[in-house]
């Protein structure tokens, strides 16, 4: 598989990265993982047990001048990054593959700005805010906390983003890694055989049970081979997912997304305050649980500030008081599919 590696200080959301775990520590943080609170180490009732946060990208270039006034001159030297954000990183599909297409991208350098660049692309200020945002997440989860482990471990982190330039980053491999797993991987090449698949052909099971589902949603004909490995297809599917998102290993997602993913986000959780999200801005899921009763609680900030969810007794939300609150916009399972599974005209 060729890989395609490209500067990370180009692209805001690895800048973040950078930060959360190449800096080191000149003395070593004495806590223990997710025993002490991030206020002076104190004991917290809650244990820390997996975070999920998703951040806007930095400063960019304007999608589009406004036509007929001043002009500004977004030359690239506006673009340039700074030294302390670049890293090494590979572009992948979400089955560790090569980058798939980008039209959004595309359609953004069929323009120039006056200047020389791009519309939609991350500066140097941009970088630099992610960076800092990574500061402020290392202080709170390895150096406050040490909730995860100084250096970057794939094991641990789970790193998604939209396929356009100023918010891409690597993708994990865990993908690639479950299809190849003994028992899956012996059924996958039974499966292939069966289906008369070419060997060198890329699929797996969940890609086979998308397939399947969609056509039998749709009430297309499948092959009549898989009604004999129906069973085989949907539990290497699930076995797949289940090391894919293996909740004794992962610790922390991070999406990067856009101020347009982060507005909805913040209406469905009943905290939107009525201004756009700036550049960098973050929301930050925390899953805990309660020490002594082991009850669920999830805490939920933005900005850098904890807030009360509307619906919840109290900062630390009990996960069925938040369920519950957003039930509103949750999906079941099979719900979920038969939208995704719609097409245009539906």
């Amino acid at each position: 598989m060729r890989s395609h590696w490209i500067r990370v200080g180009l692209f805001g959301s690895v800048g973040l990265g950078s930060m959360l775990w190449t800096e080191k520590k000149s003395t070593p943080v004495q806590t223990n993982p997710g025993k002490f609170s991030a206020n002076h180490g104190d004991q917290s009732p809650y244990e820390l047990k997996l975070v999920q946060v998703l951040f806007r990208h930095g400063a960019r270039t304007p999608l589009k001048s406004i036509p007929d006034v001043l002009e500004a001159q977004w030359v690239p030297n506006l673009l340039e990054a700074p030294a302390h954000t670049q890293v090494n990183y590979v572009v992948t599909d979400l089955r560790g593959g090569p980058r798939p297409p980008a039209p959004v991208e595309d359609s953004y350098r069929a323009n120039t700005l006056t200047g020389g660049t791009y519309p939609g692309q991350l500066t140097t200020l941009g970088m630099q805010q992610l960076y800092d945002l990574g500061e402020r997440l290392r202080k709170r989860y390895i150096e406050d906390t040490q909730f995860l482990m100084p250096e970057f471990n794939p094991a641990e982190v789970y790193v998604r983003s939209t396929n356009i330039v100023r918010t891409i980053e690597s993708a994990s491999h865990r993908w690639t890694e479950s299809a190849q797993l003994p028992d899956i991987a012996a059924d996958l090449t039974m499966i292939k055989g069966a289906l008369g698949i070419a060997s060198h052909q890329r699929v797996d099971f969940i890609l086979i049970r998308d397939d399947m589902v969609a056509r039998e949603t749709h009430g297309l004909p499948c092959p009549p081979v898989l009604n004999t490995w129906r069973s085989t297809v949907e539990q290497r599917a699930v076995d797949m997912i289940c090391h894919i998102y293996e909740p004794s290993k992962r610790k922390l997602f991070l999406y990067s997304v856009h101020d347009t993913t982060l507005m909805p986000c913040l209406m469905a959780l009943g905290i939107f305050d009525m201004k756009w999200p700036p550049y960098a801005a973050e929301i930050t899921l925390e899953l805990h649980q309660h020490r002594t009763t082991k009850e669920a609680f999830v805490k939920v900030s933005y900005i850098g500030q904890d807030k009360l969810i509307p619906g919840c007794s109290g900062v630390y939300c009990p996960l069925k008081e938040f369920k519950e609150a957003l039930s509103a916009y949750s999906l079941t399972s099979d719900h979920y599919r038969s939208l995704c599974n719609q097409t245009p005209g539906d």
